[in-house]
């Protein structure tokens, strides 16, 4: 079976776009702009920060996960108790919470 894509790997996350220095102080259409570059580091104040789509798709989900443990949480004897590891709901709470903590 062939490839129809390359695979691109070691990706950073996030990237700057690097629109220059010297832009006016004034609502400029991207399009217009010339020689946008990126960079891995932040260069001037006016730097666009871009995130990979996939890294956006897992902290939203991160974060409704988290949404959901709390809410189970809020009515859960065992939950108010802190005894997390005895309730489906409160291991699913520390799971959630281990997950956004790798994401940063």
């Amino acid at each position: 079976m062939s490839k129809d894509r390359a695979t691109i790997v070691g990706a950073p996350s996030p990237i700057w776009l690097i629109l220059g220095d010297g832009l006016p102080a004034e609502e400029i259409q991207f399009s217009t702009l010339e020689e946008v570059t990126w960079c891995e580091d932040k260069q001037d104040a006016d730097d666009i920060e871009y995130v990979l789509k996939s890294t956006v798709a897992a902290l939203t989900a991160s974060h409704a996960a988290l949404l959901d443990a709390l809410e189970h949480m809020k009515g859960c004897r065992w939950c108010a108790e802190d005894s997390w590891e005895d309730c489906e709901g409160g291991r699913a709470a520390l799971a959630a919470i281990e997950v956004a903590k790798e994401l940063g």
